[in-house]
């Protein structure tokens, strides 16, 4: 929490911002110890009933599907002979929400035990709200459409290849896998994305990331040794 903090994910309401009509949202953590990245993770439950019988959830707009089949990404994957996968970091905390729905995302927090409870108010897409991930699919398109005329393939492959926060893709060649890298990481930085947690059977690409933002140290092989489970699938 301290780093929602930090990084302006969340602020404190102000005493002249109490006459606002607000909604408090519980959250819980869940731990994952297995993770390479985040061991710890912050849920907010937007399905959580107020007292009016509903729960936030039930207010909002969930948005039209976004998402691609998996079966497609997964297949699509497949056919290259080389290969990457990458997530991308914090994307939900990447978004800003506009400043006047902010007060419906509220918080209570305490940094220590018996320190006072403080109210928050959260400034990003929160994962556990219904509109979340078409909030967040709907923003990468809008990245690939605003940028396709200076990164043309990797725009599209922001469209095809993406599964949430995840791209599966691949190409024939290590050359043309290495522009693709670039092209990518280059189209993100216009939207404030970074990608981590990569994965390759190309050598080549993972010289390209710092260890720490590795899932294996070495490159890929069709063995037990270095497999990796994406998207459930090993």
């Amino acid at each position: 929490m301290r780093e929602y903090q930090d990084s302006n994910h969340m602020e404190k309401v102000l005493p002249h911002d109490e006459h606002q009509p607000v909604i408090y949202i519980p959250h819980r953590h869940i731990c994952r110890p297995t993770s390479t990245t985040t061991k710890l993770r912050v849920v907010f439950d937007g399905s959580s009933i107020m007292d009016s019988g509903l729960a936030l959830n039930d207010y909002l707009l969930k948005g039209p599907k976004l998402q691609k089949d998996i079966i497609c990404i997964l297949i699509n994957f497949r056919f290259s002979r080389y290969v990457f996968s990458a997530d991308i970091k914090q994307m939900f905390r990447q978004m800003l929400i506009h400043h006047k729905y902010r007060p419906y995302q509220c918080i209570l927090w305490r940094n220590e035990l018996t320190g006072p409870v403080i109210p928050y108010r959260l400034n990003t897409v929160t994962y556990g709200m219904v509109t979340s991930p078409y909030q967040a699919l709907r923003t990468l398109r809008q990245l690939s459409e605003d940028e396709e005329a200076t990164y043309p393939v990797a725009s599209k492959l922001l469209k095809r290849d993406f599964y949430g926060d995840k791209v599966m893709t691949g190409m024939d060649t290590t050359d043309q896998l290495l522009c693709l890298q670039q092209e990518l990481n280059s189209l993100l930085e216009r939207g404030g994305f970074k990608l981590r947690k990569w994965a390759s059977n190309c050598p080549a690409i993972l010289e390209k990331v710092p260890l720490e933002h590795r899932v294996t140290q070495l490159p890929l092989h069709n063995d037990s040794d270095t497999a990796v489970k994406l998207l459930g699938v090993s």
